[in-house]
């Protein structure tokens, strides 16, 4: 019999919890016999507050303030059918040290990344560090990588030109950032479509497995969903069929520039944001602690609201191919998303202000299988975003030390900690 959707997201809830943690979580799978596929899809300055689902009554009193009044029904969908972890934080939601914590476990100091990576900085992901694809491939997985990656300093490495940077350069420019990554510096990601970072988002670029340059010419979270889709499909025999995989699709948007339709996907503009469907700009500027003069939003909000709800139209496709594999008999697949960070409004600060809107996410995640999980909705504990790990023990600081995954990890074997007092 067709299993209902809610039924089938509703069977487990996961985040990931540290890469010291992944034999002990791995263990505490649902006993299918296989190990479970894992999606993790990582938008970038997707704002905690930019889901719909916090409208309601559920998750109201745990957001401060008011949520964005965007439109996500894919991701409200989600997180209903989800574990919710509603104050996960990163110490450092800046896009290079954040990425480079999340793949390594490891805080900026120790895994050499402190700031965002371009070329006249000393500064990129070690090659020395063993990072969540590593260690997933060498416990039998095919690993996947799409989107952008952030991780490189650039080299003068372009694979169509060699002894130059992929910006057409000969020498280590200050705005040279987008980089080639060169298979050895991959960590594990056997199958790749990536790039280091790139804003023209209706003009994107990737380089494939192979080093072969990839020009779609269409808005970036529409192909990056494309290739996803395609790999859980495997049409074209990107992975090993008789293995587990592990799928990161990292998308930008929403990132900037917010400026014009030539930044957005039209379609969802038009439906939803454009001047004949919210007259006054100040309907979707509905948070108060913005002072005027630091406002710029008032240009940017329709089109970041629009990044996010293509994104949410994309994430959703992408959800629907799991659940046709699923159907197709394939039933063991952990779904993790995770905003990489949020700002006091959009455009309005930079990432990189210390602000609480920049350092708290909301995390949220389920695991199909044949494993109840101790509930779904919102997670009564807080999570910390301290490298790669997540904590549940209330503590609301973001400067805590050691990783504290296996507290998290005793929510989903149904040991749920109580919240310190």
């Amino acid at each position: 019999m067709k299993q209902e959707r809610r039924s089938f997201l509703k069977k487990g809830g996961v985040a990931f919890a540290g890469i010291s943690l992944l034999p002990e979580w791995l263990a505490a799978r649902p006993k299918t016999g296989k190990k479970p596929n894992l999606i993790y899809v990582f938008p970038d300055q997707m704002r905690r507050q930019a889901m719909g689902f916090w409208k309601k009554p559920e998750y109201a009193s745990l957001l401060r303030g008011t949520s964005d009044p965007v439109h996500t029904p894919n991701l409200d969908r989600f997180a209903d059918e989800s574990l919710v972890f509603t104050q996960a934080v990163s110490t450092t939601p800046l896009s290079s040290p954040h990425r480079a914590m999340l793949f390594s476990g490891k805080y900026p100091h120790k895994n050499g990344v402190k700031w965002n990576c371009r070329a006249d900085r000393e500064n990129q992901l070690d090659p020395r560090a063993e990072c969540l694809g590593d260690v997933l491939k060498k416990s039998g997985y095919s690993c996947g990588y799409i989107g952008k990656y952030h991780l490189d300093r650039p080299e003068a490495n372009d694979p169509d030109n060699p002894g130059h940077y992929v910006n057409g350069s000969t020498r280590p420019e200050q705005k040279c950032w987008d980089a080639y990554t060169p298979e050895p510096l991959r960590h594990g990601f056997d199958y790749w479509h990536s790039y280091g970072t790139f804003d023209v988002h209706k003009n994107p670029h990737y380089w494939d497995s192979e080093g072969k340059k990839h020009e779609p010419g269409i808005w970036s979270p529409i192909h990056e969903a494309d290739k996803a889709i395609s790999y859980i499909r495997n049409e074209e025999g990107q992975r090993d069929e008789q293995k587990p995989f592990f799928l990161v699709v990292s998308m930008n948007p929403p990132h900037g520039p917010y400026h014009s339709l030539k930044d957005t996907d039209e379609d969802v503009f038009r439906k939803h944001y454009s001047e004949e469907k919210i007259g006054d700009v100040r309907e979707l500027l509905n948070r108060p602690n913005i002072p005027e003069e630091h406002r710029p939003s008032k240009r940017c909000v329709r089109y970041y609201a629009s990044h996010v709800s293509g994104v949410d139209r994309e994430f959703g496709r992408i959800v629907e191919a799991v659940e046709k594999k699923r159907t197709g008999g394939e039933h063991n697949s952990c779904f993790c998303l995770r905003p990489r960070r949020n700002d006091g409004q959009p455009r309005a600060y930079g990432e990189n202000k210390n602000l609480r809107g920049g350092f708290r996410h909301s995390v949220y995640g389920t695991l199909s299988g044949k494993a109840a999980p101790p509930h779904h909705g919102p997670a009564d504990g807080h999570a910390r975003h301290n490298a790669f790990a997540s904590g549940a023990d209330g503590a609301e600081r973001t400067n805590s030390g050691g990783c504290a995954g296996a507290r998290l990890l005793k929510i989903f074997c149904k040991k749920q900690e109580k919240r310190k007092a």
